[in-house]
């Protein structure tokens, strides 16, 4: 088996937020965190800054800030061993489907161009980010 090819910094923006994109729209941001994606919060964070949707890095705040310090701390350091024991508590998964409705009341007055993936999908295109 051949090593992966690394991505380069603009398709790994791009990953990071098609992802969260993805897993949110799927399942909220308590799927994203199930599913290990948010290992990379912080890449994640300044990709959305990036392509132009600051008030969704600033919701991705929020959902780091139900998470315990101790997962925090591990998302710092990306300590993966302490991340993959994690599992939400039911008090911390109301309080993300609280942020998951917001995210989505955020992205339908904001409409398909100022959306999260409509902001992704321009960025791709101006810096010609191709599909592996």
């Amino acid at each position: 088996m051949q090593p992966a090819i690394p991505l380069t910094p603009d398709e790994q923006l791009c990953e990071d937020v098609f992802t969260l994109d993805g897993q949110v729209g799927n399942g909220g941001f308590a799927q994203w965190i199930d599913n290990g994606c948010y290992h990379r919060a912080f890449d994640t964070q300044d990709a959305l800054t990036t392509i132009g949707a600051p008030w969704a890095a600033d919701m991705l705040d929020q959902v780091l800030s139900v998470l315990p310090t101790r997962i925090r701390a591990a998302l710092m350091t990306r300590d993966v061993n302490t991340l993959l024991r994690y599992s939400i508590t039911p008090k911390r998964e109301r309080r993300l489907e609280e942020l998951n409705d917001r995210y989505f009341d955020e992205e339908s007055v904001r409409g398909n161009s100022g959306s999260v993936m409509g902001l992704a999908v321009a960025y791709a295109r101006l810096h010609r980010v191709g599909l592996r």
